[in-house]
């Protein structure tokens, strides 16, 4: 069981899920998130990294979309519901991919660059879907030559994710309509105690204190 994290060290919320004023501008509904560090100076580190333990299902470029990633995370915890799922996050508009398709990644891991590739400005398109039998099949895109046209199984990515210790999601200002009020509410969370490290520790401290008494 896990809690994913957010994919930036600061970042700004730009376009929520499903949201309405997305689907009045477009015509269409937002199966994700649209997230940025540059786009709305959200943050200084365009670095996307990994929200939790995973496995790449797929990596690769997208020749209209660019940089893109299936990513499948365990056990997920929604904290709107309270219960854990199985999710695939969909990784698209990426100007690098740093991983491999099979790479085991952790929290914190770099999984590539932010981009605008495909779209009007920089940002990070997020999709989850219960449906990891077909990772690469998203229902916001028409078929291309990594993206293909699935149908909706998606979960709303804000249900999710959480904010890390050092992480940061700064106001919105670059267009505040385009979000739903849950993109505001992300939850913070503290990093759990490595009990088995501090188990070590004092352990080596105790051997320590063993030997300079059986020096003594």
């Amino acid at each position: 069981m896990q809690k994913l994290l957010m994919p930036f060290v600061k970042q700004m919320m730009l376009c929520g899920y499903k949201s309405a004023e997305y689907k009045k501008h477009w015509g269409y509904p937002h199966y994700g998130v649209d997230i940025s560090t540059i786009q709305g100076q959200g943050g200084e580190d365009p670095t996307v990294y990994a929200s939790g333990n995973g496995i790449v299902l797929l990596a690769g470029w997208d020749e209209k979309l660019g940089g893109a990633l299936c990513v499948f995370y365990p056990e997920a915890y929604n904290h709107e519901t309270g219960k854990y799922t199985d999710v695939v996050a969909r990784y698209m508009h990426l100007a690098s991919v740093a991983v491999k398709t099979g790479s085991a990644v952790r929290p914190g891991e770099v999984l590539g660059i932010e981009g605008k590739e495909g779209t009007g400005d920089y940002h990070l398109h997020l999709e989850f879907d219960t449906d990891i039998k077909y990772p690469a099949y998203s229902p916001q895109v028409a078929e291309s030559s990594f993206w293909k046209k699935g149908t909706d199984s998606t979960v709303n990515p804000s249900y999710l994710l959480h904010i890390g210790e050092d992480q940061e999601i700064v106001p919105p200002t670059y267009n505040p309509a385009w979000l739903n009020a849950e993109d505001m509410a992300i939850p913070i969370i503290k990093a759990e105690p490595d009990y088995r490290s501090l188990y070590l520790t004092a352990k080596q401290k105790l051997d320590k204190i063993a030997e300079i008494l059986k020096e003594g």
